[in-house]
């Protein structure tokens, strides 16, 4: 594995990448035919729910003084300043308020579509088939209720739910650009540069 990964991965993932099957299941202390429910109560209050952590939002007083934070609103209120200390009266008013009203603006704008977003997230339940005792077959259940040492069966087009370690596959393919994309064009370009000026 490239070493640009490997530094990044915790360790207990790469030694679960290197063991053979019998050995992972003992370390995650589970089966082939999956976690009982006692199990998966107690490695949920473990570990919490496999959610991915969200941004939290910045309170509203926050997120209405960032709109300030602009290059046009910063060049406005120092237009407005600049004409106060020369006296004018009516431009910095003016100026001002024009401000406020598209700060105000943008910020209910910006508002509005993160209430959308966080509605549609909320209507998307996405799910996974998971084997669990006493069924010891593949049952559908919602991936934020996932643990570790849960057993999967992928199919294709199916989304990773989670840091998974195969324990077998059959005609397996993965499109793996989005992460290795970097490595491949780094390779690509090091046999590229090393056959060109190894021919010239």
């Amino acid at each position: 594995m490239h070493n640009g990964i490997t530094d990044r991965l915790p360790q207990e993932l790469i030694a679960l990448a290197t063991c053979t099957e019998a050995q992972v299941l003992q370390q995650l202390k589970t089966s082939a035919v999956g976690l009982s429910a006692n199990e998966v109560e107690d490695r949920r209050v473990r570990f919490g729910a496999n959610k991915v952590a969200h941004e939290q939002h910045a309170p509203l007083l926050r997120a209405f003084l960032r709109q300030f934070i602009s290059p046009l609103n910063v060049l406005l209120i120092s237009l407005a300043t600049l004409s106060m200390l020369m006296g004018d009266r009516q431009s910095p008013i003016m100026i001002v308020l024009m401000v406020i009203l598209s700060v105000t603006l943008s910020f209910v704008q910006e508002r509005k579509s993160n209430n959308a977003a966080q509605k549609l997230q909320a209507m998307v339940h996405t799910t996974t088939a998971a084997v669990r005792r006493p069924i010891a077959a593949a049952q559908e259940i919602p991936i934020q209720d996932l643990v570790p040492g849960d057993i999967l069966h992928l199919s294709a087009g199916d989304m990773i739910p989670a840091d998974l370690r195969l324990i077998s596959a059959k005609d397996l393919f993965i499109m793996a650009a989005m992460v290795l994309m970097h490595l491949i064009l780094t390779h690509t370009m090091k046999i590229w540069l090393h056959r060109r000026f190894a021919l010239e």
